[in-house]
C-alpha cells in the first residue's frame, strides 16, 4: 500500500476514535443530564397526583371565614414540597366577580386556604397547582345567608334603671356606639353606652318633654337625640335633645303624625307619616322639607323607613308587606306577603340593614326576624324565643338588638 495512503487512514483511525470517546463522553453528559432533570421534574408537585380537600370546597356561610386543604404529591404519588411550587386558587360568585385565594399555611407539602364569601349563592372555586387545575376543579360551593345566633338578652320589666316596660325602637350611634332605647310604658328613652352601662334618661328635664308616650328615637350625626313623643288624642310630636338630655326644640312644621324616624348618612331626616300615610324626608335641622311621598294604591301606613343604597325601604303593618322605593319616592317592589311562611309577614314593624348587606325584618305577629337579600329573596329567620320582636338595629360591632316588648327585653344576636 502507497506509504503515504496509509498514513491517511491511520490519521483517520485516529480521528475516528476521537470523534467516538468525544461521542461518549457527550452522550454520558446528557444522560446525566437527563437524570438531572428527571430528579428536577420529580422534585415538583404533580397537577394530576395533587388533591384538594375540605368542607370549604362543599358549602360556607356568608361573612364567615372557612377553608380548604391542598397536598402537593410528585409524579410517583409521594408527598414533596419544593419552594417553587405554585398553589393558586380563585373563588367566583355568582355573578361573575373572581377573588384570589392565597395559602395561610404550608407545611411539607399541606397548604391551608382559607376565604370569607361576601355574597349568597352558588359559587365556583378554582384550584390550581404549577399552572394546572386540579382534578375535581372547579368545585360547586353555596354559600348561605348568616344564621344569626343568640347571645344573651337584657332588662327585666320593672321601673328602675336598666329596666323596661314595653321596649320599642333602638337606635345605635355610628360615631360613640352609645345605645338609645325606647321604654315606651316607663314613658322615657334610656341611654347605654356600647357596653351596657347606663348612661341616662333623654326627656326627663321638664313637662313638655316628658309628655305622652315616646315611639322612636334616633341619634344624628352629632349625637344629638330624636324623639317622637305619641299623645293620645292628640298629634304626635317630634323633640331634638342634646346627647347629654337637654331639650333643644320641637320639630313638627311638616309633620301631622310622625310614627318613625331614621337618620340616613347625609344626616338628613326619614320620617313615617301616618296623617297623611307618607315618608317624608327633612332637612337635618329638620326645618325644611326636601321630599314626601306615598304608596300608590295603599291606604296602610308606613311604620319604619330606612335608607340604603339609594332606596327607601318601608314596612307597612296593615299590608303586611316592606315596600321599596327609589331615591324619587317611586314604588319599585314589594317584599313579603300576608302570610306565615318563609318569606311571609304578619305586623312587619322595624328594619335594619346588616353587615352583609340584608334586610333585617321584625316579623311581629310571627314571633321572629326574617332576612332577604335587598331585592326581596328570602334568606332565612331567627327566633330564639322571642315573642313580639317590634324593633331591631344593628351595632358597630356588627351585634344585632331586637325589642321584645312582650317579655320587655333586648334580645343580642351575633
Amino acid at each position: 500500500m502507497d506509504p503515504d495512503l496509509e498514513d491517511h487512514y491511520k490519521e483517520l483511525l485516529t480521528q475516528w476514535k476521537k470523534d467516538e470517546d468525544n461521542m461518549k463522553d457527550e452522550l454520558n453528559e446528557i444522560k446525566k443530564t437527563l437524570v438531572d432533570l428527571k430528579n428536577l421534574i420529580a422534585s415538583y408537585a404533580d397537577p394530576s397526583k395533587s388533591t384538594a380537600e375540605g368542607n370549604g370546597l362543599q358549602e360556607a356561610e356568608i361573612g364567615a371565614e372557612t377553608d380548604f386543604n391542598v397536598t402537593t404529591r410528585d409524579s410517583e404519588g409521594k408527598l414533596v414540597y419544593h419552594e417553587e411550587d405554585q398553589v393558586t386558587a380563585k373563588i367566583r360568585s355568582p355573578n361573575g366577580e373572581d377573588e384570589e385565594i392565597k395559602p395561610k399555611h404550608c407545611q411539607n407539602g399541606n397548604y391551608t386556604l382559607r376565604y370569607e364569601p361576601k355574597s349568597i349563592g352558588l359559587h365556583d372555586i378554582v384550584v390550581e397547582v404549577n399552572g394546572k387545575a386540579l382534578t375535581g376543579s372547579p368545585w360547586r360551593v353555596q354559600v348561605t345567608g348568616h344564621r344569626y345566633k343568640a347571645l344573651h338578652s337584657f332588662g327585666s320589666r320593672e321601673k328602675g334603671l336598666a329596666e323596661f316596660a314595653g321596649p320599642g325602637s333602638i337606635a345605635v350611634s355610628e360615631r360613640t356606639g352609645n345605645i338609645a332605647i325606647v321604654d315606651a310604658l316607663n314613658k322615657r328613652v334610656q341611654l347605654f353606652d356600647s357596653k351596657w352601662k347606663y348612661l341616662r334618661t333623654i326627656g326627663d328635664k321638664g313637662r313638655v318633654e316628658r309628655r305622652g308616650k315616646p315611639r322612636s328615637v334616633a341619634f344624628t350625626a352629632s349625637d344629638d337625640v330624636v324623639v317622637i313623643h305619641y299623645e293620645p288624642d292628640q298629634r304626635s310630636k317630634m323633640f331634638l335633645f342634646t346627647e347629654h338630655g337637654q331639650f333643644i326644640k320641637h320639630i313638627g312644621q311638616y309633620l301631622n303624625t310622625p310614627l318613625h324616624v331614621s337618620i340616613r348618612s347625609d344626616d338628613h331626616m326619614i320620617v313615617s307619616d301616618s296623617g297623611d300615610n307618607s315618608v317624608k324626608v327633612l332637612t337635618p335641622d329638620g326645618a325644611g322639607l326636601v321630599q314626601s311621598f306615598n304608596a300608590p294604591d295603599c291606604d296602610s301606613s308606613p311604620t319604619c323607613a330606612v335608607y340604603h343604597e339609594d332606596k327607601f325601604f318601608v314596612s307597612y303593618v296593615s299590608a303586611n308587606c316592606v315596600k321599596v322605593f327609589n331615591k324619587e319616592g317611586e314604588l319599585q317592589y314589594d317584599i313579603g306577603r300576608e302570610g306565615s311562611g318563609d318569606g311571609e309577614l304578619q305586623c312587619p314593624i322595624g328594619l335594619a340593614i346588616d353587615k352583609f348587606n340584608n334586610l333585617i325584618v321584625c316579623d311581629s305577629f310571627n314571633s321572629r326576624l326574617q332576612v332577604f337579600s335587598l331585592d326581596g329573596k328570602f334568606i332565612n329567620s331567627f327566633n330564639a324565643r322571642m315573642e313580639r320582636p317590634w324593633y331591631v338595629a344593628v351595632t358597630k360591632e356588627d351585634k344585632v338588638l331586637v325589642s321584645d316588648t312582650k317579655q320587655n327585653v333586648i334580645r343580642i344576636f351575633n
